[in-house]
C-alpha cells in the first residue's frame, strides 16, 4: 500500500513557473526522504514528478497536456474533475447548500462519465482512482454532509468500483431509489425520520395495551432490552459509514 502525503500544489498563480517547479521538486524530495509519496493537485505535473508522485486532476476540461505527458511517463492520476466529482457543488440552481462556480452537478452528471477515458492522453491504466472532494464552506451539520454527499458519492463509487461496461443510469438510479425508500436520508438537508402514527395512536384501548406491553418488556434481561433499543434507534447513514 502506498503511503501518500498530500502537498496541495494548486492556485500558485503569483509564483513564477521556474519558482513553482523548484519548490515542488524540493517538496517531493523531502516527502520521499520520509518514506512517503506525494499526492498533489494536477498542477504538480508542471514540475518534474517523481515516479511515485500521484497527480489529482481537478480541472473543468477534458484535456491537459502536462497531465497527459506525465501519465505517459508513468505518473498515476486520481480523477476529481470539479464539474463532475466535487460534492460541494449544488444539485440544481434551487439547492440550498453548496457552491455553483464550477456548475451544477445532479446525480446523473456525477455518474455519466468514464474516469478511464475522460482526460485525453490519460488511459485507464494511468488512473489510480476517483475522489469526490467535499469542501465545507456551506456545511454546518452531519445532515448537511448526508445531503450533499448522497447519492452522488455512491454514484462516484460505482464508477471506481466497476468496469465501464457495467454502468447504466436507469439500473443504478433504481437501486439508489430503493435504498432511499428503505430509509436512507438522501432527500433533504434537514431530513429526519418520523414514525407515522398507527392505529395505537387513534385507539385508546390499543394505547393501553401498548403501555402494558412496554411495562412487561421492562422486566426482560438487560441485554435483550439493549438489542431492542438498537433496532428502534438506527444511526444515520453518515454515522454508519464513519463507524466502519
Amino acid at each position: 500500500m502506498r503511503r501518500l502525503r498530500n502537498t496541495g500544489g494548486d492556485e500558485a498563480s503569483s509564483t513564477t513557473a521556474a519558482g513553482y517547479s523548484t519548490f515542488v521538486n524540493h517538496v517531493q524530495q523531502i516527502v520521499a526522504a520520509h518514506g512517503k509519496a506525494v499526492v498533489g493537485w494536477h498542477d504538480v505535473t508542471r514540475a518534474t514528478p517523481l515516479a511515485s508522485t500521484v497527480a489529482q486532476f481537478w480541472g473543468t476540461g477534458t484535456s491537459d497536456s502536462d497531465v497527459a505527458d506525465a501519465a505517459a511517463h508513468g505518473t498515476k492520476v486520481i480523477m476529481s474533475p470539479v464539474n463532475r466529482a466535487y460534492l460541494d457543488m449544488k444539485y440544481t440552481s434551487s439547492t440550498a447548500l453548496g457552491q455553483n462556480w464550477a456548475g451544477l452537478i445532479d446525480v446523473n452528471k456525477a455518474y455519466d462519465w468514464n474516469p478511464g477515458a475522460y482526460l485525453s492522453g490519460v488511459g485507464e491504466s494511468s488512473v489510480l482512482g476517483v475522489e469526490g472532494p467535499l469542501w465545507t464552506e456551506t456545511i454546518v451539520t452531519s445532515a448537511n454532509i448526508d445531503y450533499t454527499a448522497f447519492p452522488r458519492l455512491p454514484a462516484l463509487a460505482g464508477l471506481g468500483w466497476s468496469p465501464q461496461s457495467t454502468h447504466g443510469w436507469p439500473r443504478s438510479a433504481s437501486g439508489w431509489a430503493r435504498r432511499a425508500r428503505a430509509g436512507r436520508r438522501w432527500a433533504s438537508p434537514t431530513a429526519t425520520r418520523r414514525r407515522r402514527p398507527g392505529r395505537a395512536a387513534r385507539d385508546p384501548a390499543l394505547r393501553a395495551r401498548g403501555r402494558r406491553a412496554r411495562a412487561g418488556r421492562s422486566r426482560r434481561p438487560a441485554d435483550a432490552s439493549v438489542r431492542s433499543a438498537g433496532r428502534r434507534h438506527r444511526p444515520s447513514l453518515w454515522h454508519q459509514l464513519t463507524r466502519c
